[in-house]
């Protein structure tokens, strides 16, 4: 998705491989997840036209962007007065007009709401479509069996839905939260924290700086009492980014269907909205938000700057309400 550029998609493998997307300026690498095959040749990607809806509307020359959904709750049909496949393809078409500088995608969990294989393979479907390079992760409602099938990991990452994207100077790393008990409860075991030191140490060696996804927030939220039950409560996870505290920019979590940031044993955290329903802040999460301003899916795109990380998180319909404004006026919202 680099604009102006030709980026050869046919090299992204799923499997046992690290994977690189080359293009004339840069590389994309991954190791222990997969990213889709999106096309089996080179195609040439067009400019994105500039958009007011932009800091800028081009990326500087040492900046990196990439696109972060959550929470699509994919299910046949009607689920809380939407339809998230519509919901679904409404974002990925809206990042083919108008995010063609990201280089990825971030998928941080709750892709099915039932765990429903057929909803995996409708994912991958829809993001070959969109030639969009995606990291997938695993979430409370899915199905980790089905959705490995669906998107293989390798055996490094010793069945779990985690690996990590080299962009730049970035390390994106992708953690498992989920129980592997059945349970879907948040979990983080001996063995992801041995993989996760790995990474992180292995981003220390090469000097890149790092941001954390995964499904579950690390604090309560006090949106409601059902959620702060689901709370990654792990002394361990805090142990550890506490050692790489320098090196970690930023966690990125969902679940809770709410934008929040804020600082985390003084790292930066943030929630995103949820493509599919979002929850109000109260004690009932069955409320759920049913103003008309809050159906528009809503997405983040991160700019990756050698100052640090910024996340827009936005909404399809305003930011496309705003696509003919003039240029270099910003919509703030």
């Amino acid at each position: 998705m680099n604009s102006g550029r030709r980026i050869n998609l046919s090299c992204l493998m799923v499997g046992r491989q690290i994977v690189r997307a080359h293009c004339a300026e840069r590389s994309l690498h991954c190791r222990g997840i997969a990213l889709i095959r999106a096309t089996s040749d080179e195609q040439p990607v067009q400019d994105a036209q500039p958009r007011a809806d932009f800091p800028s509307s081009r990326p500087l020359p040492d900046e990196r962007r990439i696109l972060w959904i959550t929470d699509l709750h994919l299910a046949d049909g009607d689920l809380h007065g939407r339809e998230p496949i519509a919901q679904l393809r409404h974002v990925l078409a809206h990042f083919k007009r108008f995010h063609t500088d990201a280089e990825l995608l971030v998928i941080s969990g709750d892709i099915s709401d039932s765990g429903a294989k057929q909803h995996y393979w409708l994912l991958r479907d829809e993001l070959a479509a969109a030639g969009i390079p995606a990291l997938v992760l695993v979430g409370n409602h899915d199905d980790r069996g089905e959705l490995v099938e669906v998107f293989p990991r390798p055996e490094s990452v010793d069945g779990f839905v985690q690996g990590h994207v080299d962009v730049g100077n970035w390390r994106l790393i992708g953690l498992d939260t989920v129980s592997v008990d059945g349970s879907n409860q948040p979990s983080f075991c001996e063995r992801r924290a041995a993989w996760l030191e790995l990474t992180l140490a292995g981003a220390a060696d090469k000097g890149k700086r790092c941001i954390v996804f995964m499904h579950h927030p690390v604090d309560a939220t006090q949106i409601a009492q059902v959620l702060d039950d689901t709370v990654l409560d792990a002394p361990e996870l805090t142990t550890i980014l506490q050692r790489h505290r320098e090196r970690v920019e930023l966690l990125a979590f969902g679940h809770v269907h709410r934008a929040i940031t804020g600082t985390w044993n003084g790292i930066a955290v943030c929630c995103n909205w949820a493509t599919s329903h979002q929850t109000v802040y109260q004690a009932r999460v069955d409320s759920l938000c049913k103003e008309d301003v809050y159906r528009s899916p809503r997405f983040a795109y991160l700019r990756l700057l050698p100052s640090g990380v910024q996340v827009h998180l936005r909404s399809v319909d305003w930011e496309e309400a705003y696509r003919g404004a003039k240029d270099g006026v910003a919509s703030m919202i």
